[in-house]
């Protein structure tokens, strides 16, 4: 399985509650219009829950969406987790220092960050470690996503790298 998702499909992680928020409306939008070819090259993987599960469920399946809800997990879990995948995406849109950005930045791994998260500016540096992005524009949220998932993953661990320089800055 790790190979799977190393070398062929990318991870993109998700650290969230499932409620309004944290953007997943406006990311299940986002995901609608994505086009299928983008759609088939990435696993969607949700750690957190809330009064939203369901809805993000249904709408994940519907679209054909490969993913994984994985409920509340222990920090260690949170971590390793991240540690496998290739990407955090946090679609905020009030969060004035999400602690899962910093997190993205241990691991070592790209971020894909609203810029209604207060620390997005020093979490992200754009076309190093990732992508910035509007929540409620859902072509922009978009954008980031396709941008990320074309990029190879050569270019996804030289800027996970980048990301743990930052935390360790």
């Amino acid at each position: 399985e790790e190979f799977y998702f190393k070398n062929k499909i990318k991870k993109l992680t998700i650290v969230a509650s499932l409620e309004k928020r944290k953007g997943y409306l406006e990311l299940i939008g986002a995901l609608k219009i994505l086009p299928k070819s983008i759609k088939n090259i990435f696993h969607l993987e949700i750690i957190g829950e809330g009064p939203l599960y369901s809805y993000v469920k249904t709408n994940l399946n519907n679209l054909n969406i490969s993913h994984e809800m994985l409920g509340n997990l222990k920090p260690e879990e949170v971590s390793i987790s991240l540690q496998k995948s290739n990407g955090l995406i946090l679609p905020s849109l009030n969060d004035p220092n999400p602690l899962s950005a910093i997190e993205g930045l241990a691991s070592g791994i790209p971020l894909l960050i609203s810029n209604y998260c207060g620390n997005v500016n020093e979490c992200v540096v754009l076309n190093k470690n990732g992508w910035i992005f509007n929540p409620y524009d859902k072509n922009d949220l978009s954008n980031a996503i396709k941008s990320w998932s074309l990029t190879s993953f050569n270019e996804l661990n030289k800027m996970g790298s980048f990301s743990r320089l930052r935390y360790k800055e």
